[in-house]
């Protein structure tokens, strides 16, 4: 069977941008962050952007967009964590 690399970069692309979701939602309901690691968040953030960097020079759409539907939510995460620390908490309960 065939698959050709694009449709494979795709589906790629969505799993993994895909994988973040919750994740995201999660941390923003719950206004809280304080489970990630600063230096997690600051390490990806630079790969993701490197990532975009390299899909501008190879000129591939697919890298560029999904590294930086990655990295949209990664700075969610992030702005969380380093802007929200005098917010009131949700009253959702975090999973321990």
């Amino acid at each position: 069977m065939h698959i050709d690399g694009s449709l494979l970069g795709i589906i790629a692309g969505i799993l993994t941008t895909l994988s973040y979701f919750p994740q995201v939602i999660k941390t923003w309901k719950t206004r809280s962050a304080d489970d990630f690691s600063s230096a997690w968040i600051v390490v990806l953030c630079a790969g993701l952007t490197l990532w975009i960097l390299y899909g501008i020079y190879i000129k591939d759409t697919i890298v560029m967009i999904f590294n930086m539907l990655g990295l949209i939510q990664l700075l969610i995460i992030a702005f969380v964590k380093f802007s929200t620390k005098n917010w009131p908490k949700n009253k959702i309960q975090r999973n321990k």
